[in-house]
C-alpha cells in the first residue's frame, strides 16, 4: 500500500468543491484540500494522549497577525505576502473582502457564523484598507474573532480568477465555483469519478509542497468502510462508533488517533408534562447514572461533561454543577409533581452506544418513577414528538463558548435533529456580543449557571472523536501542515 497517499471514505464524490454555496453538497474536509483558511487552532497532544485543536491559541495560515483595537470592536487582519493561487493570482485583501461579500450575500451558514455569531457587520464591515490589510469591524465586541476565521465557508477564493467566470445570474460564479478549484489550498483536483476524488499536492503552495503523493476520496458506502479498511482499500478513517474501534483494536496494523471534541444532550420537551415541571427534569439530571454510561455505552471513548460548553471549549468549567446523585430526592421531585407512572417516548440515534444509553437511562428513570419507552428515531411515526431524545452528535464548527450556545440553543432555523423547539437564547447572545468585552467571560459563567438551574437538558458526555490509519501512514497528515487535520480534530461529527 502506498502509505504516502492519504484514501479516506466519502460516501459519495458528487461534492461541491467549495463549502458555503446555496446549491449545497460543500464538506469541509474536501473544501479544505483546494482552499485554505485566514487562521487555524494549534494542534497539541493532551497529557492523557488524546489530541486536542487548541482554540486558545489560534495560529495564523494566509494571515499573519491578528491586532484588535483597545475595545475588540475592529480588527486589523495583516496577510502574508507572495501567496499565489491556483491560477497564478497573489492573495490580497480584495480577496478576502470579496469572498466574505459572497458568504454575506447567500444568507447561509457562512453569514451565520461570521456575521450573527462572530458578530462582524454585514454591510461594509470587511474592508480592504491596503493590499495585505483588511479590517474587520464589529457589531459590538469580539475578542476571539480569530477563532471565528477559521471557518471552511468563509475560506478565501481567489476573486481575481473567479470574476472571471460570473454572469447575471451568476454574479457570485457559482456553478464555476462548484466544479473548479480557485482558492490558495495546498492541493490541487486530479481525478474525478464516480468512484474517487483525488488531490494532488501544489508545488507552489505558500507553506511548501506537501511532501507526500496525493489524497484520494473513494466512494464507500457507509456500511462497507471497515471492511474495505481491512483489506486495504482505505488507510484513514475518521469518525468511529465504539463498537467499531474496538473491532478494529484487534488488528496490529492499525493505529488510533482520539481527538477531544463534540458532545452529546439529551433533550426534555419544557411544553409537555413531566418535563414541563422544573422538578422532574432536576430529578432526571441527578439521576442519569453518567459514569455508567461512559464505561458500557461509550467503552471508555468519552468523559463526563457537567457543563454547558463543550469540554474541549478554552471557557468550560463544571464548577457550576450541582446535580450529585441523589435518588430520594429525586424520587420527591417525581412525586411532588404528580408525574409517577408517567409514560415517556425517548428517542435514541443509529450510532452504536444509542440503544445502550437507552436502555440505561430508561433503567435508571424507572427508578423514581418514571416509565421510559426507548424508540429508535428511525421508527417515530410521522407526528410522533418523543418527550425526550438523545443528541448523540452535537458537533461544533469552532471551540468557543458563543458557538456552543448558538449550536445548542440558537442554531439556524430548520437545522435538523430537533424534535421539538427547546430554549432559544439569540437575546442572550446578542447581549454578550454587544457588552464591553470584559464582561463578556462571566456573561458566558452566568448563563451557563442559569441553564444548568433551569435544568434545561442533560449535558451527556463529552467525546473522544476516534481515527483510525494505517500503521505507516506518513506523518506529514498529523501535522498542523495538513490544515484537514485540524479540522477532523473539531469540526466532528461521526458517520
Amino acid at each position: 500500500m502506498d502509505l504516502s497517499t492519504l484514501i479516506l471514505p466519502i460516501e459519495s464524490t458528487k461534492v461541491n468543491l467549495e463549502a458555503d454555496s446555496p446549491t449545497g453538497h460543500g464538506r469541509y474536509d474536501v473544501t479544505y484540500h483546494g482552499y485554505d483558511a485566514l487562521a487555524a487552532p494549534a494542534v497539541r497532544k493532551l497529557p492523557d494522549g488524546r489530541w486536542v485543536a487548541d482554540f486558545s491559541t489560534i495560529a495564523g495560515r494566509l494571515a499573519e497577525r491578528f491586532e484588535p483595537s483597545a475595545d475588540y470592536g475592529r480588527w486589523v487582519v495583516q496577510l502574508r505576502q507572495g501567496v499565489k493561487s491556483h491560477a497564478g493570482n497573489e492573495l490580497t485583501s480584495e480577496d478576502v473582502v470579496w469572498s466574505f461579500q459572497r458568504s454575506f450575500a447567500f444568507r447561509g451558514v457562512g453569514m451565520w457564523r461570521a456575521s450573527i455569531m462572530g458578530g462582524i457587520l454585514p454591510a461594509d464591515g470587511v474592508k480592504a484598507l491596503d493590499r495585505y490589510r483588511v479590517e474587520f469591524l464589529i457589531d459590538g465586541a469580539n475578542p476571539v474573532l480569530p477563532r471565528f476565521l477559521c471557518f471552511h465557508t468563509t475560506a478565501i477564493v481567489d476573486s481575481t480568477e473567479a470574476r472571471k467566470h460570473v454572469s447575471g445570474d451568476q454574479p457570485w460564479a457559482i456553478d464555476y465555483l462548484a466544479k473548479n478549484l480557485c482558492g490558495f489550498g495546498g492541493w490541487s483536483l486530479g481525478d474525478w469519478t464516480d468512484d474517487r476524488l483525488v488531490f494532488r499536492p501544489r508545488a507552489d503552495f505558500f507553506l511548501g509542497a506537501p511532501p507526500v503523493n496525493g489524497v484520494v476520496f473513494r466512494a464507500t458506502a457507509r456500511g462497507e468502510r471497515l471492511d474495505q479498511f481491512e483489506r486495504g482499500a482505505l488507510n484513514f478513517l475518521y469518525g468511529l462508533q465504539p463498537d467499531e474501534v474496538k473491532r478494529l483494536e484487534k488488528r496490529p496494523d492499525v493505529r488510533f488517533i482520539f481527538s477531544r471534541t463534540n458532545h452529546s444532550t439529551i433533550e426534555m420537551d419544557h411544553s409537555r408534562p413531566p418535563f414541563s415541571d422544573h422538578g422532574v427534569r432536576e430529578a432526571v439530571l441527578r439521576t442519569v447514572p453518567y459514569e455508567r454510561i461512559i464505561k458500557e455505552a461509550y467503552l471508555g471513548l468519552a468523559e463526563v461533561q457537567h457543563g454547558i460548553y463543550q469540554p474541549v471549549t478554552p471557557e468550560f468549567s463544571a464548577d457550576d454543577w450541582t446535580y450529585w446523585p441523589d435518588i430520594e430526592r429525586s424520587r420527591a421531585l417525581v412525586k411532588t409533581a404528580g408525574a409517577e407512572g408517567a409514560e415517556v417516548t425517548f428517542a435514541v440515534g443509529r450510532t452504536s452506544e444509542s440503544p445502550v444509553i437507552g436502555t440505561i437511562v430508561a433503567e435508571a428513570l424507572a427508578g423514581i418513577g418514571l416509565k421510559v419507552k426507548v424508540k429508535p428515531a428511525a421508527e417515530l411515526g410521522a407526528s410522533e414528538v418523543p418527550e425526550m431524545y438523545l443528541r448523540e452528535d452535537c458537533s461544533h464548527g469552532i471551540a468557543d463558548p458563543h458557538y456552543d450556545l448558538a449550536i445548542d440553543f440558537a442554531p439556524p432555523r430548520g437545522m435538523p435533529m430537533r424534535y421539538f423547539p427547546g430554549r432559544r437564547l439569540s437575546k442572550e447572545l446578542r447581549d454578550v456580543r454587544t457588552a464591553p468585552a470584559e464582561r463578556q467571560a462571566m456573561m458566558y459563567r452566568d448563563i451557563q449557571r442559569d441553564l444548568l438551574a433551569d435544568a434545561t437538558c442533560v449535558p451527556l458526555a463529552g467525546h473522544s472523536f476516534p481515527i483510525a490509519y494505517q500503521e505507516g501512514l506518513n506523518p506529514w497528515f498529523f501535522s498542523a501542515a495538513y490544515l484537514p487535520f485540524s479540522h477532523f480534530l473539531y469540526s466532528a461529527h461521526r458517520w
